[in-house]
């Protein structure tokens, strides 16, 4: 009796014995297979035809825990919702209600792509287990296509719940839409859960996150961080804008926010070697000490879009202390001293007298 095939099946087996040699299909690592009947057929994953293409989707699980040093290589795929986005509100349950936190801490940290970390132990309500409430307004951002709620712990073991909604108002409780729901506890510790969730289309959300440490621990319980990843699009935002508070043009400027040292008074801009060539500022400079431009050394001189200037009385020769008033071509103009005397050089006239 002979067998008829598929045109797919037939082709498919055309292609996998002249790949295996001789007829023989092997198996390998990097590879996938289709089963037909009691016959497993195995291929290349790097030969890629639309049935393959739709064999290596995997359903995704509700949620899943992933260690911390794995979780990194997701980054150059996402878009993080949250990234930089402080929440305008924060509650924890305290055994018998939910207490508005809002400012019982810097919760800002938790989306800051930093390595901060808030003690949840420090807003558990019986010692051993806590519950809080985040909410963030998305407000007129463009949002990406977040499916992927990712809370990384450190020294918390267990996540017990976590529940994702996003509503219309910020009390959310205008077409509330329920996200995700995980009510299975999962070992964490020092790891990232990972929880697939329906699509961020509205303004308001509010996630939910309870854990707890083992009974007679003296652990933490530190989130670290909260992310809401979606994968690029070609309309979406640069994924680097969402981890780092920078963006950028074609030509490859910066363009950032406030620029801030490290520390006060400790940093430079450039250096003798490395010189920015113009400054354009909109409006004042102030500057702690002396300006010096074209190798000369200027002290508190000032030169206005008229060209009148204001010059220490001794630049200009005058053996009295005072401050000196030029005209644009660098004439004395006349000389205001240290004890309030008012020298000039023309004549005193009435203001509606001047021409």
């Amino acid at each position: 009796m002979r067998l008829k095939l598929p045109p797919r099946l037939k082709r498919l087996i055309r292609e996998l014995i002249a790949e295996g040699g001789g007829g023989k299909v092997r198996r390998r690592e990097n590879s996938i297979s289709r089963r037909v009947g009691h016959t497993t057929y195995v291929r290349d994953t790097n030969v890629e035809t639309p049935e393959l293409i739709a064999d290596k989707i995997r359903q995704k699980s509700a949620a899943i825990v992933i260690d911390r040093h794995d979780f990194a290589i997701v980054s150059p795929l996402c878009d993080n919702l949250l990234g930089f986005l402080k929440p305008y509100k924060v509650e924890i349950w305290d055994g018998t209600t939910w207490v508005d936190k809002t400012t019982a801490a810097a919760w800002e940290k938790l989306t800051d792509c930093r390595v901060d970390a808030i003690a949840m132990a420090d807003f558990a309500y019986d010692t051993d287990n806590f519950k809080i409430r985040l909410y963030y307004d998305l407000g007129g951002r463009w949002r990406v296509p977040a499916t992927m709620l990712c809370i990384c712990v450190q020294h918390l073991h267990y996540i017990d719940y976590v529940k994702v909604e996003q509503a219309d108002d910020d009390a959310i409780t205008t077409n509330v839409e329920v996200l995700a729901e995980v009510t299975t506890s999962y070992y964490v510790f020092d790891g990232v859960l990972r929880i697939d969730t329906s699509e961020v289309d509205r303004r308001y959300l509010r996630i939910e996150i309870d854990g707890h440490r083992p009974a007679g621990t003296t652990w933490k319980m530190y989130l670290l961080e909260i992310m809401y990843l979606g994968v690029l699009t070609w309309g979406g935002t640069r994924f680097l804008a969402s981890w780092i508070p920078l963006e950028w043009d074609y030509l490859m400027n910066l363009i950032a926010r406030n620029l801030l040292p490290k520390a006060d008074n400790a940093y430079d801009l450039g250096s003798s070697s490395y010189r920015w060539r113009d400054i354009h500022i909109g409006r004042d400079a102030y500057i702690g000490n002396n300006l010096q431009v074209g190798g000369a050394i200027l002290h508190g001189e000032s030169i206005f879009r008229n060209g009148m200037k204001l010059v220490e009385a001794e630049k200009v020769g005058l053996k009295v202390k005072g401050i000196a008033i030029l005209n644009p071509e660098g004439g004395l103009v006349a000389v205001i001293t240290d004890k309030g005397d008012l020298l000039i050089r023309g004549e005193v006239r009435r203001l509606e007298e001047a021409d």
